[in-house]
């Protein structure tokens, strides 16, 4: 009896508990045949208790399975769960070696994990991943630079900043030139180019060409 509690003391999966509830069964059956609690049975009766008994065990360790599938699937994948977040920095710098300040970090891990982050005056930024990721994607873009994406491992960050280049000017439109208004058409009668008649001089009176004013 201790052997048995130090065996259940160690079932840490539910495929381990089944099969030592299969076992416990197992036994306290065959103390009660051993001990004749039990009347004779024909044989008819005993293959019944028998198929029954083979039934209740084929139950049990398939649901034992099932639960310890279903128990592996949360669990994830050896290791990843128990790998904790770790903090890394890196920096966002101009070609001429100048901190970009207010550049948008975006991460995005193995996993597909999402995170976004801004730089700081002197270009500097921080973030979090699994210290098991091997790569993550950043994207970096800041007005008036051109937008800079890169796959790197997280711990590269640190030792060399990403470079962006300066967006390129956008080029003006051209202003478009005033229509001309059309000429108006000159008067018949008048010179080419004149839009406007001469007027004609008053006749001269017979005082006036005595004063000599005609």
């Amino acid at each position: 009896m201790k052997e048995l509690l130090e065996v259940a003391s160690q079932v840490s999966t539910p495929l381990a508990l089944g099969g030592l509830i299969a076992a416990i069964l197992f036994l306290t059956l065959r103390q009660f045949i051993a001990k004749g609690v039990f009347p004779k049975l024909t044989r008819a009766v005993g293959s019944k208790v028998v198929i029954f008994i083979i039934t209740g065990l084929f139950v049990l360790a398939f649901a034992a399975m099932v639960l310890g599938f279903v128990g592996y699937m949360n669990a994830g994948r050896p290791g990843e769960s128990q790998s904790p977040p770790q903090e890394y920095a890196g920096q966002v710098t101009d070609t001429s070696g100048r901190p970009v300040y207010g550049a948008v970090v975006l991460i995005r891990d193995e996993s597909g994990n999402v995170q976004q982050t801004r730089t700081d005056s002197v270009g500097k930024y921080r973030y979090h991943v699994k210290a098991a990721t091997k790569s993550a994607r950043f994207t970096v873009s800041a007005e008036h630079y051109e937008r800079y994406e890169r796959d790197v491992p997280p711990e590269q960050t640190g030792r060399e900043p990403f470079i962006l280049t300066p967006a390129s000017p956008k080029p003006t439109p051209a202003a478009t030139p005033a229509p001309t208004p059309p000429e108006r058409p000159a008067r018949a009668g008048s010179p080419k180019g004149n839009t406007a008649a001469t007027p004609k001089p008053p006749p001269c009176s017979a005082k006036d060409k005595l004063l000599g004013k005609c």
